[in-house]
């Protein structure tokens, strides 16, 4: 992101000074590791070349880049906070980084007014500005770091490595400013055993002094400046301290040169075991093992306390023990896991009631069971489920996966692979920013080959016009990236300014260079995600013939693009229309961005639709998303041809939804026996001499997946939604036919095998006929469920369920129905009748 961009965007100042400013500067930066200490002294010496004092904006930018909670030492808990004043900044290590833990000390500088720095994070990236206040550098405050004509100036920080807690960077920061320290250790115990893991965070007024791990001797220990504090423990699937709801705060005084010690005793825990078989269509008692999502639904007897703090942003919620901002488990649930290739997964619950759920996607049918889970017991479930929903001849992907190795994802890579082989998707398409990262090794480690299959592409990330996911490609392992496409163009050193030329390139040249790179593949192809970040800072209009942008030049040198450029529209082969798991991404899809495709095919620039996720957390649920299905030689998952799926996408060939999985085959109704589809060996167009066609519409969706209205657009209109600077950039379009469950068509429930419980599917096959077409007509289906009609999703798909009514356990089970959550919803690409005589499909406005 272009921070120039995004602060002007909000109606602020950015300082003209810093942006994009070639300065007669050099600069050199000196690493000081000195014997037996855990952090390394950073000198940044900066030389001004010119004759006359420069006064700049100074510190770095920092990233994670790890399975890392962040914590600032600003009056606030841990997680991501857009702008604050800091002491430090601290990455705390989970999951596989567990015992690892890094931050950033930045020292006064000398002479400047303040002594504090300030910092901004965004999309996981972080900027310390050193002894400045960064709100009010926005709002106009000079530089504090001035550095005389043809003289030097310094500025230094220290970058510490720890065992894995925020309180060893406190401890680092506290020797680098000469603060007297006394010692605090203390340990964690449950049930009467020790507790390794175990979250300590030690509260000094309102926020977080100092957050701690316990080690594996279930101990912490460490150095803090002298004073009062407030003490206390947690710990995943643990209630707290007295079987309390909430945190038991120890009062502790640290003086210097002393040891205080405080000790905390969690209660026991229960566990729950899950083990699932998928049983095969038609009967029979054959089951094997197969991944799976196991969802226990309920209450948290134990929340995270939430600490607020104010921003410029507004208010930001930081968890006293966790980051509770990054990656949320949906309201409803009290915790996910998944199921590997053994089917087998178990985890600590805190003792209570609670419904386990256990799913595999839409195509499968859901498990469920009530579970009373007991201290010190394990609670084990046996789980059948069956797939209902029959997609023979096609294969599902996800366009859109972030990994750990994009600058905002923390997922490693055993997780994203469990977690997809768990949703049911067959192949998952990472597309890292500026990475590329195969799956494949984790996938054979984790023995999920049956399951599974990887794609390797890329999120060519642009600054200020729009994402760009290119895929397949290949692995460079030249590279530490492993391969990525320089959309900013290199230059030479010294001349990577727009004063000298140097521009990033056009859309065209964006595509040109993805298709084409060396990493390229012979089928690579492209969408643009998320499309409304592409068109709307571009300003084009789709609906002029050919689409047209409308950026001045001076709004285009904003964005690094050649003043003097041509027409900044590209034709390119996708659209990602859906990306997300909500109702937000629903309705983004439905009322803001499916009229800026259908403004494409009226006037012929075939274009697929792509629904996908765009997912970079976990335990969020946004992986239980969109997909899209494409015709497949071959069902089995490891058989996949990546080169096949793209193909299929240039050629327009799929299907999206979350849910309920669409079909439509058009027919020519003149004699001839002509059909459009999507299948492999199908082509998306048929001609009828006769002007008559009929649409034939099949629906499949899992029992917990309820649709009730069927939409059908036809070479549609389309209405603005949003216009920038005068210029309509956002769409939604009109259907020419509405269809409702019970007046227009039927929803019959087809069992696929009676002895396991929910082992069917709803299905609906009907045929619309279409009479006396004058001219050529694309046609495109949507399938949804209405709120309070149909039942939303939950817990499958568990995001946006209004939690008022929803207060106790019952409350979740009944169905939910008016109580938002994520409703079905699912789309066909375009098939065209060519009815006008004329050789070849003529597009709604190829006469404008």
């Amino acid at each position: 992101m272009n921070p120039s961009t995004i602060i002007r965007g909000a109606g602020l100042t950015f300082p003209d000074s810093a942006d994009d400013k070639d300065y007669e500067i050099e600069a050199c930066t000196d690493y000081i590791l000195k014997p037996g200490k855990p952090y390394v002294q950073m000198v940044t010496t900066v030389f001004n070349n010119e004759d006359r004092d420069l006064g700049l904006y100074v510190g770095d930018y920092i990233n994670g880049s790890g399975e890392l909670e962040q914590w600032t030492s600003s009056n606030a808990g841990l997680g991501e906070i857009l702008t604050a004043n800091l002491g430090v900044l601290a990455y705390i290590g989970y999951g596989e980084a567990e015992g690892v833990s890094y931050g950033v000390v930045p020292l006064p500088v000398e002479g400047s007014p303040e002594p504090r720095s300030s910092f901004f994070t965004t999309s996981g990236v972080s900027y310390i500005m050193q002894s400045q206040s960064i709100i009010r550098v926005i709002f106009g405050e000079s530089p504090n770091f001035v550095v005389p004509a043809r003289g030097s100036k310094s500025y230094t920080r220290y970058f510490v490595v720890g065992g894995g807690s925020g309180g060893d960077v406190v401890e680092a920061e506290a020797e680098a400013k000469g603060l007297a320290t006394g010692t605090l250790r203390g340990c964690v115990h449950a049930g009467g055993r020790l507790l390794p893991g175990s979250r300590v965070s030690v509260l000094r007024g309102r926020g977080v002094a100092a957050p701690y791990v316990t080690g594996d001797d279930g101990c912490f220990v460490g150095e803090l400046p002298e004073g009062t504090y407030q003490v206390a423990a947690s710990r995943r699937g643990y209630m707290y301290e007295g079987n309390s709801a909430s945190p038991v705060f120890h009062p502790v005084t640290v003086r210097a040169g002393e040891t205080t010690e405080v000790h905390m005793e969690l209660p026991a825990t229960g566990r729950l075991r899950v083990e699932v078989r998928e049983l095969m269509p038609g009967g029979g008692a054959s089951a094997a093992p197969v991944p799976a999502r196991v969802s226990v639904v309920g209450f948290d007897p134990s929340p995270e306390p939430v600490i607020t703090l104010d921003s410029i942003a507004g208010q930001v919620r930081t968890g006293t023990f966790f980051d509770i901002g990054f990656d949320p488990v949906p309201f409803g649930l009290v915790w996910l896991e998944y199921a590997g290739a053994d089917g087998t997964v178990e985890f600590d619950v805190e003792p209570g009631q609670y419904q386990v759920f256990v799913s595999r996607g839409p195509e499968y049918s859901l498990f469920q069971q009530p579970i009373q889970i007991a201290a010190g017991q394990t609670t084990t479930v046996h789980a059948e489920i069956v797939r209902v929903v029959d997609t023979t001849g096609f294969v599902s992907s996800d366009y859109h996966v972030h990994t750990i190795h994009s600058a905002d994802s923390r997922v490693n890579l055993t997780d994203r692979a469990l977690q997809f082989a768990g949703e049911g998707v067959d192949n998952v398409i990472v597309t890292d920013h500026h990475a590329h990262t195969d799956l494949t090794p984790v996938i054979e480690r984790l023995g999920l080959q049956r399951f599974l299959r990887s794609t390797i592409g890329e999120e060519i990330t642009t600054w200020d016009y729009g994402h760009f996911n290119a895929y397949p490609l290949k692995i460079d392992p030249s590279r530490p990236s492993r391969g990525s496409t320089d959309w900013a163009v290199a230059a030479p050193p010294g001349r990577d300014f727009p004063q000298y030329g140097s521009f990033s390139l056009s859309p065209a040249e964006l595509y040109e260079l993805a298709v084409n790179g060396p990493t390229s593949t012979p089928n690579t192809t492209i969408q643009i995600n998320h499309i409304d970040s592409f068109f709307q800072p571009l300003r084009i209009d789709t609906s002029l013939v050919p689409p047209q942008t409308f950026l001045s030049p001076e709004q285009r040198l904003a964005f690094r693009l050649d003043p003097n450029g041509g027409n900044l529209f590209f034709h390119f082969p996708a659209l990602e229309l859906w990306n997300g798991a909500g109702r937000s991404h629903q309705a983004q899809f439905l009322q803001q961005r499916i009229g800026i495709w259908m403004n494409h095919l009226n006037q012929g620039l075939r274009t697929t639709f792509i629904a996908d996720t765009d997912t970079h957390e976990f335990r969020n649920l946004n992986t239980a998303g969109a997909r899209t299905w494409t015709p497949s030689s071959s069902d089995e998952p490891q058989n996949i041809d990546p080169a096949e799926v793209a193909r299929a996408v240039d050629a327009g060939k799929a299907v999206g939804g979350q849910g309920p999985y669409v079909q439509a085959r058009l027919l020519a109704a003149d004699g001839s026996g002509g059909i459009a589809d999507f299948t492999l060996s199908g082509s998306t167009d048929v001609r009828s001499q006769n002007g008559a066609v009929d649409l034939e519409i099949h629906v499949q969706a899992p029992l917990w997946a309820e649709y009730d209205t069927i939409e059908i657009y036809a070479n549609a209109q389309t209405t603005p939604t949003l216009t920038v600077d005068g210029v309509p950039t956002l769409f939604t379009a009109v259907p020419e036919r509405v269809l409702r469950l019970g007046t227009d068509f039927t929803r019959d429930q087809v069992v696929v095998r009676n002895d396991v419980p929910g082992a069917a599917r709803w299905e609906t096959r009907l045929t619309i006929p279409f009479r006396g077409l004058a001219r050529d007509t694309w046609f495109v289906v949507v399938v949804k469920g209405s709120d309070g009609v149909s039942r939303p999703m939950f817990p499958v798909f568990a995001r946006d369920l209004r939690s008022q009514g929803n207060s106790v356990l019952a409350d979740l089970l009944d169905g939910n129905l008016g109580e938002l959550g994520t409703m079905a919803l699912a789309a066909t690409n375009a098939l065209y009748a060519d009815v006008d005589g004329e050789p070849g499909f003529q597009a709604p406005w190829s006469s404008r």
